[in-house]
């Protein structure tokens, strides 16, 4: 690969699982899951695949090690934004804002990029129980702020396109799109606001 130089730096000193999955993830990101091998994975750690095996039995074994890291990220992000007591519009706009930010981050990225399709069956019901989380977790908060039960969903799916199609369509260079984004979807959900979003 012709940025496994790049991806090196990663694997400088100890190598460990976080830094395998850390390192596996940029690779992932960037040229896609399915055209990551085990080999390239190892040579941008800089060790041998047989190095590689031992920690991991797999390429899937490592992704679903991200995606599991990946599920913590937004519950990090939701903590860092609000809290509980916040009006009901004031949670969606966090939710929306630290999905945005998550996706900043190459672990959480990788979870929303991975395509399932690729997957065996164990990682795809993985990978569906996370984003179907998040799912439930943005509906929850819409049905709150007093969306209509019949727009909940297609309002979540909605958001979670608008802000994953940034990740997808502009890779690294995502940010001001996401931004932008946020900037449309957050005052739909100001108090001011809020029978705009009703039916």
């Amino acid at each position: 690969m012709s940025d496994s130089a790049q991806i090196q730096v990663q694997g400088k000193g100890r190598i460990t699982k976080d830094v395998i999955v850390t390192t596996a993830v940029l690779l992932f990101n960037r040229h896609g899951y399915d055209r990551t091998s085990m080999n390239d994975i190892a040579v941008a750690l800089g060790i041998t695949k047989a190095a590689l095996y031992h920690h991991f039995v797999g390429k899937e074994e490592i992704l679903i090690d991200g995606i599991n890291r990946a599920s913590d990220i937004i519950d990090r992000k939701l903590q860092e934004r609000g809290n509980p007591a916040e009006a009901s519009s004031d949670r969606v706009r966090n939710f929306i804002h630290a999905y945005g930010r998550a996706l900043r981050d190459p672990m959480f990225c990788c979870f929303v990029l991975t395509d399932e399709r690729v997957l065996g069956a164990d990682g795809r019901q993985i990978l569906h129980n996370c984003k179907r989380r998040n799912q439930r977790q943005l509906e929850r908060l819409l049905e709150d702020a007093g969306v209509s039960a019949d727009r909940v969903r297609g309002t979540a799916l909605a958001i979670f396109g608008a802000l994953n199609w940034c990740a997808r369509a502009f890779g690294d260079h995502m940010d001001a799109e996401i931004a932008s984004v946020m900037g449309v979807l957050s005052p739909l959900y100001a108090p001011e606001n809020a029978d705009r979003v009703k039916p």
